[in-house]
Formats: C-alpha cells, sequence, structure tokens
C-alpha cells in the first residue's frame, strides 16, 4: 500500500507521540517560522519548479488542555526549472517554423495562504515537549511572475510570457513538535500538508518549517 505525503506526515506525528499535556496550552502564543516547500501536484509543478522558500507566523489561542486554535500567514516561493521548462516549450517561427527554446528567465511561483487551523496537543511524558496534530481551512494566493523566453534561433527576438494568478479556498493537514528552550520560548519544528482547490487541478506543497513560538501572556 501506498501511503501520500499527507498520510505520512499525520503517521509521524502519531507515533512520535506518547500520555499529560504540556504547558503549550496554559499561553498565547506567537509564532514565526521558516524553511522549504516541496511542490507535490500535479506533476507539472514538482517537475518544473524547484523545492522553495517558506517563510510565515501566526498566532495561537488556547482553547482548552487539548486544544489549540491558530491563525498563520505563509509566503512561499517556488523557483522556476528553466531548463526543464525549455525542454517542454516551443516556440512558432517567423514562417510558421517550430523552434525550441534556449533559455527562460523568470517564471517564478508565489503561493501565500492564511490559514484558521485546530491543534490536538497529543499528551506526553515529557512537559518539556508537545506534539500536535492540526488540520485547518484558509484562502491561497497563487501567481506566476513574467517570463522572458530566448529561442535557440539567434534571429529571432525574446519572447514575453505574461504571468498568471488565480486565488482559491485551501486546506490543510498536518503535525509537529514544540520544545521548551526557555520558559518563554519554544522551538517548533512542523509539517503541514496543503492543498489550494485552484481551478482545473488542485495545487498541493508541503511546507517542512522550523521556528520559535513566543508566550505573550
Amino acid at each position: 500500500m501506498r501511503l501520500s505525503p499527507a498520510s505520512l506526515t499525520v503517521l509521524t506525528a502519531l507515533l512520535l507521540g506518547s500520555t499529560p499535556v504540556g504547558s503549550v496550552a496554559d499561553d498565547l502564543l506567537a509564532y514565526v517560522n521558516s524553511g522549504g516547500s516541496l511542490p507535490v501536484h500535479p506533476a507539472e509543478f514538482g517537475e518544473f519548479w524547484n523545492t522553495g522558500f517558506s517563510l510565515g507566523g501566526g498566532v495561537g489561542l488556547p482553547i482548552t488542555r487539548e486544544w489549540q486554535l491558530t491563525t498563520q500567514f505563509q509566503f512561499q516561493r517556488f523557483g522556476a526549472d528553466g531548463e526543464q521548462q525549455s525542454r517542454d516549450l516551443l516556440l512558432s517561427g517567423p514562417r510558421g517554423e517550430v523552434l525550441g527554446v534556449a533559455s527562460i528567465e523568470g517564471r517564478d511561483l508565489t503561493v501565500v495562504t492564511v490559514m484558521a487551523e485546530a491543534r490536538f496537543l497529543i499528551p506526553s511524558v515529557d512537559p518539556s515537549r508537545t506534539w500536535f496534530l492540526s488540520f485547518g481551512f484558509g484562502r491561497a494566493a497563487i501567481s506566476t511572475s513574467d517570463a522572458m523566453v530566448t529561442s535557440v534561433d539567434p534571429r529571432m527576438e525574446p519572447v514575453a510570457i505574461v504571468g498568471d494568478k488565480d486565488a482559491a479556498f485551501s486546506s490543510s493537514i498536518g503535525g509537529g513538535v514544540e520544545i521548551d528552550i526557555s520558559p518563554s520560548v519554544r522551538l517548533t519544528v512542523d509539517s503541514i500538508y496543503t492543498t489550494a482547490f485552484t481551478s482545473g487541478s488542485s495545487t498541493q506543497f508541503l511546507p517542512l518549517r522550523l521556528g520559535l513560538a513566543f508566550r505573550v501572556r
């Protein structure tokens, strides 16, 4: 049986969690994080764009000892794989002939998400560590930058490709851990599989994030 990345994320958090909840539920937390983001779906996303950079933050509000609500803002930028995209793209020459592409500059893909998430804090025997599972919903704005395409024929002028934009409802599921490093600061490690329900085909990616959580109350 083949497990999806989302299933692996949830199973990992379940296996690493063990039996009372840490002190994270007692405090209002401010989050900052950064890391990488893997393009997953559709297949062209992973084929024509490289692993992205992720930067974000949010606020966590305790509801009970076991549940926490968070709001998360995340910026992700995926650089275009110019070599791979050049192989896939063809140009029409001045006489209608088909020409290959020598290079592509630009066409990076940016995803900005604003999510509301619920976190279930897994009971742990170590009060300095809090494992959690999360799921959430929100909005995603996706855009590709303009690009300049150069033909293999030096007589042909470069061709400009105008970028595109889309916005869609999105969902997330994942998990992670928060570890005390001081009375007011926690180290956070998480992986949140995110799906944006864009037109035609959903856009899916898997951020792998390292960050800090600051107790503000």
